[in-house]
């Protein structure tokens, strides 16, 4: 996984975000008590999302930047891959 497609994905999160934010502001559905709890929850879904992928990044950056022998490496991923 390149770090171009983890910017990728993290810049795909808060674009999703803020049409969501855009659509649930302008539907006409519920209240605004209403519009505020989806709001909330969706913001909580995608800091979720974002912290996630920040996190995935760090451990790609840690594997990349670290000198491991091959089988280190494959060890290591190992290990993330069961968590």
């Amino acid at each position: 996984m390149s770090d171009e497609f983890i910017v990728f994905m993290v810049v795909l999160v808060i674009a999703t975000t803020i049409y969501k934010i855009v659509a649930l502001k302008h539907s006409n559905k519920g209240s605004s008590k209403e519009f505020q709890h989806e709001l909330t929850e969706e913001l909580a879904d995608k800091d979720d999302r974002a912290n996630a992928l920040e996190e995935r990044l760090r451990v790609v950056e840690k594997i990349v930047t670290d000198n491991h022998t091959a089988n280190a490496l494959s060890d290591e991923i190992d290990n993330l891959k069961e968590k």
